[in-house]
């Protein structure tokens, strides 16, 4: 067990000093500032709007960097052999990768974390605190492990430009599958209002 937090401890210290990583924290910040400066000054304001377009530039950072941040750990690894570092420890490779899903996810939590407090603050400045940012932020985290979990699993088997290549079919899927049902439409409605 130590093993897998030593692993994950070893991804957060890497991520750190990856520039990916600082330049999506900066990036998420900045648009959500963006945000709520045009919405604050805009006469026709609407906090819904707000809400939707600023959640949805954090999501998609956090998933850019969901994919970057898993697949170069994963392929960063393998091409400097250091994965034999920890193989040769004893450790087996369900832990291994297990070790290397925590390290991303607290990776990704801690940018997150810095934009949901950029975002409350915003939001409570504009129109007070809302429970939607919280539950929202929460979502976007349960989605940001479960895309980690698949990254890890397709560059097990892939190599890394088809890994991207995979993962951006099962993410363009899965949101035409869930279009699909939350509206009710047909497929050619859907690449319509794409």
């Amino acid at each position: 067990m130590s093993a897998i937090f030593q692993i994950a401890y070893d991804v957060v210290l890497e991520a750190r000093r990856n520039s990916f990583f600082w330049l999506s924290v900066f990036l998420a910040v900045l648009l959500v500032s963006l945000f709520a400066i045009l919405s604050g000054t805009n006469p026709d304001f609407r906090f819904e709007k707000f809400l939707r377009n600023g959640l949805s530039m954090v999501w998609l950072i956090h998933l850019g960097l969901a994919l970057l941040v898993t697949t170069e750990t994963i392929y960063g690894e393998d091409n400097r052999l250091s994965i034999y570092f920890y193989l040769s420890r004893d450790i087996d490779r369900f832990s291994y990768l297990l070790g290397k899903f925590f390290g991303c996810w607290v990776t990704l939590l801690i940018s997150l974390f810095m934009s949901f407090i950029v975002m409350t603050f915003v939001g409570g400045t504009l129109v007070g605190f809302e429970e939607k940012i919280a539950l929202s932020f929460i979502f976007i985290a349960w989605e940001l492990s479960l895309s980690i979990a698949i990254i890890i699993i397709i560059s097990r088997f892939f190599s890394k430009i088809l890994t991207y290549f995979l993962f951006g079919v099962i993410l363009v899927g899965s949101n035409f599958i869930e279009f699909f049902i939350l509206n009710g439409t047909s497929g050619i409605e859907f690449v319509m209002t794409s």
